[in-house]
């Protein structure tokens, strides 16, 4: 339902509707309106789905290298080196509807390990926890590959946001 306010004589389409708090002015996350004696949503801010390129890179001393890339089921986005998960943003904003949204990996490059759901035209839902990662126990060798993920919500199939994650391992 399209949400409109009266400014001057002039009926307006609000395009990204604010409320001021406390002297702050806020975006509205949705609004509800009473028809018929129920009441029912007629506006819900969209969320915002973003991830950015990134490299994560180990170089293992005396034991296997590892490096990863999880986006969780909570909505965060984590990069893993040597097993160790380091959280660096989150891909939804706000934190919630996990499951409205999917992910497609496709991977290039060769060598190592890797594991994680891969292929073009295999969507993950991401209301479970998604992991790539890359291994290599291989002394003196150096593996890269180079992840194209893409996130689209579930309901229109629409891509949100796409990114060129490398990752890179070389044990020594």
């Amino acid at each position: 339902m399209p949400w409109h306010a009266r400014d001057g004589g002039t009926w307006r389409d609000i395009v990204d509707p604010s409320v001021r708090v406390s002297g702050v002015w806020q975006p509205v996350q949705e609004a509800w309106t009473r028809v018929s004696g129920t009441w029912q949503r007629y506006y819900n801010r969209a969320p915002v789905i973003s991830i950015s390129n990134q490299t994560v890179s180990d170089v293992g001393v005396n034991n296997p290298a590892s490096a990863g890339y999880r986006l969780t089921d909570a909505g965060a986005i984590q990069t893993i080196v040597n097993g160790s998960a380091t959280t660096i943003g989150n891909w939804i904003s706000p934190l919630s509807g996990f499951s409205d949204y999917e992910v497609e990996v496709t991977v290039t490059g060769s060598g190592g390990t890797f594991t994680g759901p891969t292929g073009a035209g295999v969507w993950s839902n991401l209301g479970t926890t998604r992991t790539w990662e890359l291994s290599s126990s291989a002394s003196g060798a150096f593996f890269s590959r180079t992840l194209t993920v893409s996130i689209r919500d579930v309901a229109t199939s629409t891509v949100q946001a796409t990114a060129t994650i490398t990752l890179q391992v070389e044990a020594t």
